[in-house]
């Protein structure tokens, strides 16, 4: 009887703790989503202030490293947000993830101007076979060669980009620049104008493609995508910018 009796305390105990247990993980995780709002609102202050005790907690969590890695990378922490991305990586055992935190570590690196290390990540984010968006980790390596002045390079990459995914705007309005930078400014307008298809409603866009029409020499064109600029991007700094050009073209 008294064994019974000892085996039904430790029982309880032991339900005891694991409740205690599930609490305290149901309350990481209340914070991890509270920081993932911060995130989402542009405020890694605040994400800072609530993850760091979170991931000390649960430091092997890989959502937790990862979301802390990037709180850092956006308060331009570097340094640590190259140790929480890597520990992440080694704690991840899902390939999709693995794969998001080596694209996550080639923008890291690209910010940090570490070409090859770059380099590295993207390309081992883009040969994953269950990485979702290869297409980005495809217009890093291009970014990567744009930087590095290797303009043949990017265009590739870019273009391997929009094979994957045609409708991926970042890779058209980055070949459109490398093909600017390549003195091929009619490849340019066209790469624009597929752009304006998924984003006719882009100041910018309308701006870099008024930009090229002047390399071109092309006044009226310049003057109906500055006309445009104006449209969608009046009282902005682009919309200034395209005024001045507006009243130099007169």
């Amino acid at each position: 009887m008294r064994f019974i009796s000892v085996l039904m305390l430790l029982l309880a105990l032991a339900v005891s703790g694991c409740a205690g247990k599930a609490k305290s993980e149901n309350a990481l995780e209340g914070r991890y989503i509270l920081a993932l709002s911060h995130l989402a609102n542009n405020d890694p202050t605040s994400a800072l202030n609530v993850l760091i005790p979170v991931v000390e907690a649960n430091p092997r969590k890989v959502e937790y490293q990862e979301a802390l890695a990037y709180a850092f990378f956006l308060k331009k922490a570097y340094p640590e947000a190259e140790r929480h991305y890597l520990k992440a990586l080694r704690l991840s055992t899902d390939g999709s993830q693995s794969a998001q935190i080596e694209n996550n570590l080639g923008s890291l690196y690209l910010e940090m101007r570490r070409w090859d290390e770059a380099l590295v990540h993207f390309r081992s984010a883009a040969s994953s076979l269950v990485f979702q968006t290869p297409e980005v980790a495809l217009s890093g390596i291009g970014t990567v060669y744009l930087q590095r002045g290797q303009y043949i390079e990017a265009v590739e990459a870019y273009r391997d980009a929009l094979r994957r995914n045609p409708n991926y705007s970042p890779a058209y309005f980055k070949l459109a620049e490398a093909y600017r930078l390549l003195a091929k400014p009619e490849l340019a307008v066209e790469t624009y104008e597929k752009l304006m298809v998924l984003r006719p409603n882009s100041a910018q866009i309308h701006y870099q493609l008024g930009m090229t029409w002047l390399e071109m020499k092309r006044a009226k064109e310049a003057k109906q995508a500055f006309e445009a600029v104006l449209k969608y991007g009046s009282g902005t700094e682009l919309g200034d910018r395209a005024s001045e050009n507006l009243r130099l073209l007169k």
